[in-house]
This record gives C-alpha cells, structure tokens and sequence, in this order.
C-alpha cells in the first residue's frame, strides 16, 4: 500500500479505486484511531465467522460494540484500553461455545 500526503496535511490512499482519506480532521477523512478499532473489530469479526464456519455453528447475526479510552487532552490522545462486547445470535449457540470462539479469535 502507498500513502500520500497532500498540502492540507491529510493522508490518502487507494483501495479498488477508491479513496482512503485519512485526517485529524474528522469532516476530512477518517480519524487514525477510527481506523485502528475498525481494523480490530474487522479481523475479530471475520475470525468468528471462520470459527464458527469450521465448528458448523451457525451465526445468523453479529454485532461489536466497542468502548475505547483515550487519553485526550494530551499531544498525542494514545488509545489506552478497548473493549469488545459482542450480540451474537445463531443456531447451536450457548455461552461456552462463544466463549471459546471469542478465545480463539483474540489469538489470531
């Protein structure tokens, strides 16, 4: 991937000939920290899928509900703690068996 940086000090990238705009400025392009999270819940989203593919679970519905802490205010807002909570419905399903997808997921 190449990222440029033009003039106005947003960055931006192409995905599939579209425009990935990235800025502090959140009425210019996505946020850094948006980004990192997005990409979190999307590799934790799609290794459930996998998981429960492979354990023939079937999901018929997944939700990540994130709550992030940042430390703002500071030059640079580091996140500082994220939490996942997820609304997983399906067939087959009970706590031990999303327990453990939710395990298995964290490691990869």
């Amino acid at each position: 991937m190449k990222f440029k940086m033009g003039d106005n000090g947003r960055l931006s990238t192409e995905f599939n000939h579209k425009p990935l705009l990235i800025s502090t400025n959140g009425k210019e392009g996505f946020k850094p920290f948006q980004l990192l999270i997005s990409s979190i819940v999307g590799c934790m989203g799609d290794e459930l899928h996998k998981i429960f593919n492979e354990k023939k679970v079937k999901c018929s519905g997944l939700e990540i509900e994130t709550n992030v802490e940042r430390n703002i205010g500071k030059i640079n807002s580091k996140v500082e703690d994220i939490q996942l909570h997820f609304l997983i419905q399906g067939d087959n399903m009970n706590e031990k068996v999303i327990e453990n997808a939710i395990e298995m997921a964290k490691k990869n």
